[in-house]
């Protein structure tokens, strides 16, 4: 049923879980897993570099609109333009451990960027049948405000979506 699934993994107890199940999947359908972390940019000031008069910049009223282009420039490339692959990095200890006991081979992968955008977009490009997510259990306002990054990767997502408790 499933060729390739993906889990997204934080180091959280949920992503934990939903790493488990993806690998339970991965073991029943005969598929290949990808292990997905996605850390946060951090958000650059686009005037941080501010010139006047800047043969590389058009400077208007001390705003260097160069840099602000590539600001939002840098937030519209493609999810392989912001991504770096990482089997070694540390976010990947426990999955690696529990990948292993379990005899499931896995691919990883550390993107940058707008968690909810890096993992849909990362799906839809790259062939993955099914993305596996653990809950926050966010509740109360916070949810109401916000929503939780499960519930917002489901209604993004091109394909099905495991949400897991």
């Amino acid at each position: 049923m499933y060729n390739k699934i993906m889990a997204a993994y934080d180091g959280s107890e949920g992503s934990l879980k939903a790493l488990e199940h993806a690998v339970e999947l991965t073991k029943v359908n005969h598929a290949q897993l990808v292990v997905v972390h996605v850390e946060k940019e951090e958000a650059r000031d686009p005037f941080d570099s501010l010139t006047s008069g800047s043969d590389m910049s058009v400077n208007y009223g001390g705003a260097d609109v160069k840099a602000y282009e590539a600001n939002i420039n840098e937030k519209e490339k493609a999810p392989s333009d912001l991504k770096t692959k990482h089997s070694d990095h540390e976010i990947f200890t426990k999955a690696k451990k529990l990948a292993g006991q379990e005899g499931v081979s896995v691919f990883y992968e550390v993107l940058k960027g707008d968690p909810v955008k890096r993992l849909s977009h990362y799906a839809s490009n790259h062939e993955v049948d099914v993305i596996v997510i653990g809950s926050r259990g966010v509740s109360g306002i916070k949810k109401f405000m916000l929503g939780s990054i499960s519930e917002r990767v489901a209604k993004e997502a091109t394909v099905p979506v495991t949400i897991i408790k």
